[in-house]
């Protein structure tokens, strides 16, 4: 192998490496490990969606104290180098359309985060910090699980486009894909709010402690009393990652669901002229209500009053 042989082999090998790994995903993305060149697009869609939308970023209007917002993506940029977050792309934009910011917690890593909330410049931030450090500290998760490390996430964020596509449920399966690889046993998180505290729930999370945002007081008054309608706590929630026999039945059993769901969206989407003037009638299956739903697109008139959606048989 001569010269230019070998360098273009070591350039392949090196790109290759550096190429994030893709996760099982549903058809409309890419689930992906998240790398450098994305930092930024995940750092906008944390800043446009996560801390405006977040029940306690909200309750301290974090985005209007500059100096607690910019830590905070500070810091979220440094949970980013750890290698074990993960990204879905659309396939029909290539934009980033949600993430989940984790790392590995260790029992011997003496840098924990939540152990330093003095450090923290901001208010916003710092209010924030303390209720989640109070929440790990009362989890006690090494106990709990039995262990010295862990796969910790600190971030779910979905594009709001994507809410009601699961795809909180598809980036948490495909962390705890990515904790299994690592050989870690365990997983678990923060949820601040009720969306995302019943997807973890439904991929099989548990709550293992809450504190509830009406009793969190200092200096006499309620920190998050602005959390949003149905947002009642903030919860540590955890599970035991399957074992290896269970991996391979779990995946197979996730690619059915997406296949039928394929058939599903070909089998019952169908578009026709309806009778009601210009409508263009379009009825579409939707797996979470089992009924079909009915949309009126562009005719400048209103759809009829009285419609009902029959169940499917």
């Amino acid at each position: 192998m001569d010269n230019k042989t070998r360098r273009e082999s070591t350039f392949a090998h090196k790109k290759q490496m550096e190429a994030p790994l893709t996760w099982e995903a549903p058809p409309y993305c890419e689930i992906i490990d998240l790398k450098e060149n994305y930092y930024e697009e995940v750092l906008r869609l944390i800043k446009h969606h996560y801390l405006k939308e977040d029940p306690m970023c909200r309750s301290v209007n974090l985005l209007k104290d500059h100096e607690s917002k910019q830590q905070y993506l500070d810091l979220i940029k440094i949970w980013m180098k750890d290698s074990t977050s993960l990204i879905a792309i659309s396939k029909s934009s290539g934009r980033v359309i949600g993430t989940i910011i984790a790392r590995i917690n260790s029992l011997l890593d003496k840098t924990n985060t939540y152990s330093r909330v003095q450090i923290f410049q901001g208010k916003a931030l710092e209010l924030i910090m303390s209720l989640k450090s109070a929440l790990v500290l009362q989890a006690d998760a090494y106990s709990l699980f039995e262990v010295d490390k862990y796969l910790r996430i600190y971030i779910l964020c979905v594009h709001p486009s994507y809410e009601n596509n699961d795809l909180g449920a598809e980036l948490l399966f495909s962390s705890y894909q990515v904790a299994m690889s690592l050989q870690l046993v365990a997983i678990a998180g923060i949820f601040t709010s009720a969306k995302n505290q019943k997807t973890a729930s439904r991929v099989g999370f548990k709550k293992v402690t809450e504190i509830k945002y009406s009793t969190w007081i200092v200096n006499e008054e309620i920190v998050f009393n602005n959390s949003g309608i149905g947002n009642y706590s903030a919860a540590f929630m955890g599970k035991i990652t399957p074992d290896e026999n269970c991996q391979e039945e779990i995946l197979e059993s996730r690619r059915r669901f997406w296949e039928q769901e394929e058939e599903n969206k070909k089998k019952h989407k169908t578009k026709n002229r309806n009778n009601c003037g210009n409508f263009l009638y379009v009825t579409t299956f939707h797996r979470k209500t089992d009924f079909f739903s009915s949309d009126y697109v562009l005719s400048g008139m209103t759809p009829p009053k009285h419609f009902r959606c029959d169940a499917i048989q």
